[in-house]
């Protein structure tokens, strides 16, 4: 029995969750079973106000990119010159997060040659989270070999657990 839950696969590009599927089914036996956790694409509404909280608890998570990339290159962004922004890109069935300057912002770092600029409105494209259709799971699930047993899923359809076998 295997286990990827949590929506972990969402954060993989399309060709990477592709790849690791594939590299997945390779290790499985005939009769293994994966238990497979996707987030749904669901009302637009209800993704965008998930990831723009009104606590401001994705804010606070996406510009600590920030203070991560001002750590290992000793780096002089400020937080308070960024505001998260988030939106759902229909196109490619995910929620990207932006940091978007509010002023025109110069980023210095000794590991660089040169400062980097970001002009104000200007975003920093810092995570993907992609959803799924019921005909994105079985793409998946057929690309990497595999079959689908069963899709458990909550009243809202939400979310998934899907149970493949090789």
């Amino acid at each position: 029995m295997f286990f990827f839950l949590g929506g972990t696969i969402g954060n993989l590009s399309k060709q990477e969750a592709s790849e690791f599927m594939g590299s997945l089914s390779c290790v499985m036996n005939e009769g293994d079973r994966l238990i497979l956790g996707v987030d749904m694409v669901k009302d637009i509404d209800v993704l965008e106000r998930a990831y723009n909280d009104s606590r401001g608890v994705t804010a606070r998570f996406n510009k600590n990119i920030l203070k991560v990339v001002n750590r290992h290159m000793e780096g002089n962004f400020d937080t308070d010159d960024f505001e998260h922004a988030a939106y759902f890109n229909r196109h490619m069935e995910r929620i990207e997060m932006h940091l978007r300057a509010k002023a025109d912002v110069v980023f210095k770092s000794p590991a660089l040659k040169e400062d980097i600029t970001v002009s104000r409105g200007e975003t920093i494209h810092t995570e993907n989270s992609h959803k799924f259709t019921d005909a994105g799971i079985r793409g998946l699930a057929a690309g990497a070999g595999l079959k689908i047993q069963n899709v458990f899923t909550d009243e809202k359809k939400w979310f998934s657990l899907v149970e493949l076998f090789k």
